[in-house]
């Protein structure tokens, strides 16, 4: 297991396709409940230009804790055909990981929160730039 005070933050608070898929999700399910990704974490390939979505570990508790994603998913194991063993590593992976987030969590001091919720407000400037085309909005 990954000391929590040396592990990347990112690694953490984010869960890419690859860890959802871990924890039972389609991409089906991630397209219908989580919509757009909260993050871009970057992929080592020369012709990756956009890199990797990450979703926001908080936001994906949510949804799995959720009525819909209990319905949607209960239909998603029956049509995949997946076993109780296959169900059981899911719960395994989402135990696991939410244990881990939680740990970090517990290790934040108000700096560090402060610091998050600067470099996402700074991140949304950016973002809005670039849907825009960075062109200076018009008065």
């Amino acid at each position: 297991m990954t000391d929590e005070s040396t592990a990347d933050p990112d690694d953490i608070r984010y869960l890419d396709h690859a860890q959802l898929a871990d924890r039972g999700w389609t991409r089906a399910l991630v397209a219908r409940l989580l919509k757009r990704p909260d993050s871009w974490g970057t992929v080592n390939h020369w012709a990756n230009f956009k890199g990797k979505a990450l979703y926001d570990t908080e936001r994906v508790i949510a949804a799995e804790t959720s009525a819909e994603f209990a319905a949607i998913f209960a239909r998603s194991v029956r049509r995949r055909n997946i076993g109780e063993a296959a169900i059981a590593a899911f719960k395994k992976a989402r135990a696991e990981h939410d244990t881990r987030y939680r740990a970090w969590l517990a290790t934040l001091t108000p700096g560090d929160i402060k610091t998050m919720v600067v470099a996402q407000e700074a991140a949304a400037v950016f973002e809005e730039a670039r849907a825009r085309g960075y062109r200076t909005p018009r008065k």
